[in-house]
């Protein structure tokens, strides 16, 4: 029987051990789906799926295993982690907590661990309703689980890696299609724009609508012409000595 308390801390960086925390799931989770008690689930799954989810987000981000989860864990794994991180529909939420609730009460009855009966009523009714709404809420999803739901609800397997890879190429070509149409879009309004636009006399003096008609109509001053300074002296001796 696999012992719940061990740690899936490292001893040397006191920090969440990887390898460690994915051998202690495993192996919960295996005992687990032997027990009768993950048989009774209403959830349809034939191998542990939401209590791994749950174990999962309890050691990467609270840094707890089933050993030393306590109930106000719980709060945080159901209504922060996976609202924004696990893609799965709302309407999952009732299967959710009835796994869960199965998993706590197989460690009760296997282990005689003391907390597990705080966990279970922790776990009633209420908060498989409340998870549901939760769930519900698109304005908290991450944007990891934004992209999966989008693929998902596209018919796309996003749990499998060529799932998400096709899901991928679909949604980039989508999203070039959606670049071209809005650059057509603003080109066409900026071509409407000035098709449309209207100008008032004042206005109008300000372009050249014909460059050839443009005349410089002052008199030419020739270099032996007086200077038209007034000095007496030709233009050529005076102000024109440099031209």
């Amino acid at each position: 029987m696999f012992d719940i308390m061990t740690s899936i801390i490292d001893p040397v960086s006191k920090e969440m051990d990887s390898d460690r925390h994915i051998e202690y799931m495993r192996a919960i989770c295996k005992e687990f789906e032997a027990s009768p008690e993950f048989a009774e689930t209403s959830s349809g799954n034939s191998e542990v799926l939401y209590v791994y989810a749950y174990l999962d987000f309890a050691g990467s981000y609270i840094g707890e295993s089933a050993g030393t989860m306590k109930p106000g864990d719980n709060h945080e794994i159901l209504f922060e982690l996976m609202p924004r991180k696990f893609s799965v529909e709302a309407s999952a939420a009732e299967n959710i907590i009835a796994e869960i609730r199965a998993f706590w009460k197989f460690i009760e009855r296997t282990r005689n661990h003391a907390p597990a009966s705080r966990m279970l009523e922790f776990l009633n009714d209420d908060v498989a309703s409340e998870l549901r709404d939760q769930l519900a809420d698109e304005s908290k999803y991450g944007m990891a689980k934004s992209f999966s739901m989008m693929g998902t609800k596209q018919g796309f397997d996003m749990r499998t890696q060529a799932g998400a890879q096709q899901f991928m190429a679909v949604y980039n070509a989508q999203m070039a299609a959606r670049q071209k149409a809005n650059n057509n879009s603003q080109k066409q309004d900026l071509h409407s724009s000035f098709d449309n636009a209207d100008y008032d006399d004042q206005d109008e003096d300000h372009y050249v609508t014909d460059p050839s008609t443009i005349r410089n109509e002052s008199a030419r001053v020739g270099r032996n012409d007086p200077c038209t300074c007034g000095s007496g002296k030709k233009f050529k001796k005076c102000c024109g000595t440099n031209s």
